[in-house]
């Protein structure tokens, strides 16, 4: 069966992001690894960002559903999730925790790839887990899924 379903996710004409980042296929979910109590946000907002498609507004402007791609917490010219998590100034602070945090769990150089393509759910556990040592906020990344696609 496995053989099978690893046959049918490579040919798939589409995901190429998704079979870059995650090259072997596993037949369990990654969340079943969580073993933490999170909050469906979580779960949300690692899957759209492990296939790239979350609510950042340069998505959301591909999709013609807001005016323009720029970065609503800096103003930046570009809103993506990898600008979010690792280059928008308002979250300096947040960044130097995070990075912390991963150095001992994953290899530098970080970028997002690195930091969502780990085999260690613990990974996006300790960068978007709403906890008191909350890293990039999971609540920014959240926020505009309700508002903007109901």
């Amino acid at each position: 069966m496995k053989n099978q379903w690893v046959k049918v996710f490579h040919a798939y004409n589409g995901g190429e992001t998704y079979k870059q980042r995650f090259p072997r296929t596993h037949l369990q979910p990654w969340f079943k690894q969580v073993t933490e109590n999170m909050p469906k946000a979580f779960y949300r907002t690692i899957t759209r960002l492990r296939s790239g498609h979350s609510c950042c507004n340069s998505n959301l402007y591909r999709m013609h559903l807001v005016e323009s791609p720029a970065c609503r917490a800096c103003g930046q010219l570009e809103e993506t999730n990898e600008h979010i998590v690792l280059e928008c100034p308002e979250y300096s602070q947040a960044r130097v925790s995070l990075l912390r945090g991963l150095q001992k769990m994953i290899l530098n150089p970080f970028n997002l790839d690195s930091i969502m393509a780990a085999d260690n759910v613990k990974v996006n556990v300790v960068a978007f887990g709403p906890t008191k040592r909350l890293r990039i906020p999971i609540e920014y990344l959240v926020s505009h899924a309700t508002t903007n696609l109901g």
